[in-house]
């Protein structure tokens, strides 16, 4: 890489590298390939040829397996730094996954072990930060990945000369990644590099592997990505050639989730192991009567109505319309029953002018993205959630430890989060009026939803409290306590 004689060569390197951060991302591969030998030091020299693979195509598992491999053989570990943990992910937005990320860096933090935090997009939009403040209470390190390319005497120090050839197949896009996130491995050194949801799964499994991080585990959550429109074909045949390696760890949040991964990655079951979310619930609390009234007063919703509810980012998947329909069904026969959504999303709108077409804009309260979800929730009587596809909804978890009974769709890990027919119930249809027949039954019965109350916080403390979750994770990280 940047092979050459003198100082001449490295210094037109440096100033190559040093001109990335102003190029566009669809110079990153011309200047990638300059850097290693393809096209000489300069940009000028490149010849444009085209991939013998598609990286970013379907079957290209034999790309990734030479890739992997490549990086391995090549590749000088670091000494890590002992129970150094790095946690990665696109962003710390407002959702699910993201909560879990969370509580599970900070209790790591908490409980002894040297915890950094990287986002890969962390800056990129408003919102993306939403949780960053609790993980810099926890004292972790929290940063986005910064972008840089660093030349040595040697050359560019991401990647030797035939792991930067395969490397240079790839797009723009998974170049600017990989490689910044290689040299983010090797200035954090940690001893476990841990990433979150799917496409960060797969650019941060790859820069492991160049960067020779010991330990490498890769959190998926809900069902396999082909499901959800942020899928793309390069994902199967990238998580096929890395679980091929020794040191890499599939993990999921419901047994329902790992089952659809192993059917759609073609391995077994056991392959990949389940975590089912951990909950810190210690400083959660179901709002008093009085907080309750002045909370309705504030959301426009009079103050001894009933309230159905959710929260859930209102895209397709949640099956919004149904919500309204289930709504619409509910309330010919509770006049006075209201209706919150929580949260927001590509479908927002939609479902705001279908809850208008049946007549129910007056009865319905939108209120966006909320940090209070305690408050929200304990606004509710009963909570509704309409996925098509789950994981383990940390939503549905949330609500029984208010003490807030749960109808669900059967979707997921959804039945896995609830205990049927005392806290939560689980209906396998998608009819209006089948969903709607629980929830009837719940609100038209308080000594029922009062014994929630005690049931619900009950069951969540022994399933999913934040320290087994915990104690599983660090197994699966092959460590032990401090």
């Amino acid at each position: 890489m940047c092979r050459g004689t003198g100082a001449d060569t490295v210094n037109k390197a440096r100033k190559i590298v040093e001109s990335a951060r102003n190029l566009r991302h669809s110079a990153i591969p011309l200047l990638w390939r300059a850097l290693t030998g393809r096209g000489g030091t300069s940009l000028g020299l490149v010849r444009c040829l085209p991939p013998r693979y598609m990286p970013e195509a379907e079957n290209t598992k034999p790309y990734y397996v030479e890739l992997l491999a490549t990086a391995r053989q090549e590749s000088s570990p670091y000494e890590p730094i002992a129970r150094r943990i790095l946690i990665v992910s696109s962003t710390l937005g407002p959702g699910g996954a993201e909560r879990q990320l969370v509580n599970t860096t900070t209790s790591l933090q908490q409980g002894g072990y040297d915890v950094h935090y990287c986002g890969l997009w962390l800056e990129a939009a408003p919102g993306n930060d939403f949780h960053l403040p609790r993980i810099k209470e926890s004292g972790s390190r929290a940063a986005g990945l910064e972008r840089r390319l660093s030349v040595t005497r040697r050359g560019v120090a991401v990647a030797r000369p035939r792991t930067a050839e395969v490397l240079s197949h790839m797009s723009a896009y998974m170049l600017d990644v990989i490689l910044n996130m290689v040299e983010e491995l090797r200035a954090a050194r940690p001893e476990i590099v841990h990433s979150w949801l799917d496409e960060t799964n797969v650019q941060v499994g790859i820069a492991a592997v160049i960067a020779g991080v010991p330990r490498i585990v890769l959190s998926s959550r809900s069902v396999a990505p082909y499901h959800f429109p942020f899928h793309q074909p390069y994902m199967r045949p990238a998580y096929q050639a890395l679980l091929q390696m020794p040191n890499v760890t599939l993990l999921n949040n419901s047994g329902a989730g790992a089952q659809s991964y192993a059917d759609w990655l073609g391995v077994a079951p056991s392959a990949i192991r389940v975590i089912r979310n951990g909950v810190d619930m210690a400083g959660h609390r179901r709002a008093d009567d009085d907080r309750i009234g002045a909370i309705k007063s504030a959301l426009g919703i009079p103050v001894d109505a009933p309230v159905l509810g959710t929260i859930f980012r209102i895209g397709p998947e949640k099956r919004p319309r149904l919500w309204v329909d289930i709504a619409a069904a509910l309330a010919r026969q509770l006049p006075g029953l209201h209706f919150l959504v929580v949260g927001d999303g590509s479908e927002r709108q939609n479902m705001e002018a279908h809850a208008g077409a049946c007549g129910l804009q007056a009865r319905f309260h939108f209120a966006g993205v909320r940090k209070d979800v305690d408050d929200m929730l304990s606004v509710m009587d009963v909570f509704l959630l309409t996925s098509e596809v789950e994981g383990l909804p940390n939503v549905l978890i949330e609500a029984q430890w208010l003490g807030v009974p749960v109808v669900t769709t059967k979707a997921g890990g959804a039945g896995e989060a609830i205990d049927p027919g005392e806290t939560g119930w689980l209906v396998d249809s998608a009819q209006p009026e089948a969903l709607a027949s629980p929830i009837h039954d719940l609100l038209c019965h308080s000594e029922r939803r009062r014994k929630i109350r005690d049931l619900g916080p009950a069951f969540i403390a022994a399933r999913f409290g934040v320290g087994r979750m915990v104690d599983e994770t660090i197994d699966a990280y092959g460590l032990t306590k401090p």
